[in-house]
């Protein structure tokens, strides 16, 4: 939730805003990090900042579920 509403330019916590950002952080140059201009247009554009949570969060699951007994036999499953 915080690093959702980046590309608004405000960080939010529980609902609430806690934090405006700059405007000059946003631009072409950081466009990867999910912080674009207000013009920015793609169809298939993933912003690194808002998912790179997700993806560390899917690393550890993966991590721990290779780890334990019923984990391995759920993978196994899977594949």
């Amino acid at each position: 939730d915080l690093t959702r509403h980046l590309t608004d330019g405000v960080i939010i916590w529980q609902g609430k805003i806690i934090g405006h950002l700059p405007s000059f952080l946003y631009g072409d140059w950081n466009v990867w990090l999910g912080l674009p201009s207000a013009d920015f247009v793609s169809l298939e554009y993933v912003p690194f900042l808002p998912n790179i949570f997700l993806f560390l969060c899917g690393l550890y699951l993966f991590q721990f579920m290779s780890e334990h007994e019923k984990g391995q036999a759920y993978l196994k499953k899977l594949s």
